[in-house]
């Protein structure tokens, strides 16, 4: 595993940083507004998504393995005025804590084993907002091991008790500008 600690401690938190397009594409699915709405960055890194969510109003959590990623998103966070608070989690060997969400979102992180768990800190009605790399590797982006990419059509089966709403995987057939030969996409409702 990569020391993230070490990675997040060499960088420093791009305002500018662009959430995860199944976000940006599914925007008027999301609903800030209801009920004091929760969300949660799952594996969240430097939080793009977390910190887009709180900027349209969401009470916004983000966990992450990296100390350091989590102590610097703290900081920008308290100094920016963000409703997001970061909490370190080792996300793939511990159990997660019960909580209930109303969005979340994973990108660029996979461990099918953890997809139910996912699921269930899901408040009833809540989306799930996933993307993450699929297929063969193209331009040098994402994990070289095919263990941490998803088969064709995989991640449709990876949330059985969600409903799809949105699903897009461009594999062999994407051209163009917006094209995202390597991603998955799936927008569920529970």
């Amino acid at each position: 595993m990569p020391d993230w600690n070490a990675f997040y401690a060499e960088r420093e938190i791009d305002a500018s940083a662009q959430p995860a397009q199944v976000l940006l594409q599914n925007r008027r699915l999301l609903n800030p507004q209801k009920n004091n709405s929760r969300a949660l960055d799952f594996a969240c890194g430097f939080a793009a998504n977390g910190r887009y969510l709180a900027s349209l109003g969401y009470q916004t959590s983000g966990w992450d393995y990296a100390a350091t990623a989590v102590e610097k998103l703290n900081a920008y966070s308290h100094q920016h005025q963000l409703s997001f608070q970061a909490f370190q989690h080792d996300l793939e060997n511990a159990a997660l804590p019960d909580e209930a969400f109303d969005v979340i979102v994973v990108n660029a992180f996979l461990n099918r084993d953890l997809c139910p768990a996912i699921s269930g800190l899901l408040k009833p009605d809540g989306l799930l907002f996933y993307q993450t790399f699929s297929g063969e590797r193209r331009n040098g982006q994402g994990p070289s091991n095919p263990a941490y990419r998803l088969k064709p059509g995989e991640l449709l089966t990876l949330f059985p008790e969600l409903q799809p709403l949105y699903y897009r995987e461009d594999g062999d057939h994407a051209q163009g500008e917006d094209a995202l030969p390597d991603q998955a996409m799936l927008v569920a409702v529970r």
